[in-house]
């Protein structure tokens, strides 16, 4: 298997919580094929987000490569409904486990994740209609606003200062961000620490989670070398910061100062 097929593979078991919600819409974005609408996914990442406390993604048995492509079985193993204050009683009690199934078929090019291929279980298709209807009430706190626990973790905040100084250096000295394909796992192998220990202290000490974590370095490099760099074309500005491609670089870089990079660059010209 490619190695950057394993790592991203690899990645699974060690993300938690909202992690695993941001992983599978960034994943959704590398999809050509699936037995479900992608609207459909996105109620289920917006409900498992809204309504669970604790989300895992688990690889289940070897995966299998076959055919320039790798095959992966997963579940989505949702967890601990979210109590709501006021919570009115005509809402349908969330269940208090939920699991969903499924298969990548995942295919890659020049060291690089390019296509994914994602089927859900038949089985699971009725209970994926059911509960992305399932309406919540309004005033749901989004997963993100929730502490998530790692009491098992072990980490003190001492230990958690420590690992965030030595990300922040990492990511300021040696630009790993600057690799499209960079990994939470990867990342936690430079600061020599556990994937998992690496999530929580980017979910506890920098308030977000990894993958806007590295969308913000890559910005400020971008921004960087729009200032600096104006023989550079946009596309070479975005592949060399970091992005996997010009449209993800144009909506991140539009999220962030609410123009284009070529209005950017023109703005700074006065």
């Amino acid at each position: 298997m490619e190695r950057h097929i394993e790592s991203f593979l690899n990645d699974w078991g060690s993300l938690q919580d909202q992690d695993v919600i941001t992983y599978f819409r960034e994943t959704m974005k590398l999809v050509s094929s699936s037995n479900l609408d992608k609207s459909i996914v996105t109620r289920l990442l917006d409900y498992a987000e809204n309504t669970y406390k604790n989300i895992a993604l688990e690889l289940i048995d070897a995966p299998l490569a076959t055919n320039n492509r790798v095959a992966a079985q997963w579940q989505l193993i949702c967890s601990g409904p979210i109590q709501l204050e006021g919570q009115h009683t005509d809402i349908p009690a969330s269940p208090e486990r939920i699991v969903v199934s499924g298969a990548d078929f995942i295919r890659g090019f020049q060291g690089k994740v390019r296509e994914v291929d994602v089927y859900f279980d038949n089985k699971d298709l009725l209970l994926l209609q059911r509960i992305t209807h399932q309406q919540r009430p309004g005033n749901v706190k989004k997963l993100d606003q929730i502490s998530p626990s790692y009491r098992k973790s072990g980490l003190s905040e001492d230990e958690i200062k420590a690992i965030a100084q030595r990300i922040s250096t990492t990511l300021s000295t040696q630009k790993p961000f600057l690799d499209s394909d960079l990994s939470l796992s990867k990342l936690a192998a430079m600061v020599n620490v556990k994937p998992s220990h690496a999530s929580q202290v980017i979910s506890q000490h920098f308030k977000t989670n990894f993958f806007q974590l590295m969308a913000d370095f890559r910005m400020k490099e971008a921004k960087h070398r729009l200032s600096n760099a104006l023989d550079e074309s946009v596309l070479d500005i975005a592949l060399d910061a970091g992005f996997g491609s010009k449209s993800v670089f144009y909506n991140v870089f539009r999220k962030h100062t609410g123009m284009t990079p070529l209005q950017y660059r023109k703005s700074l010209k006065g």
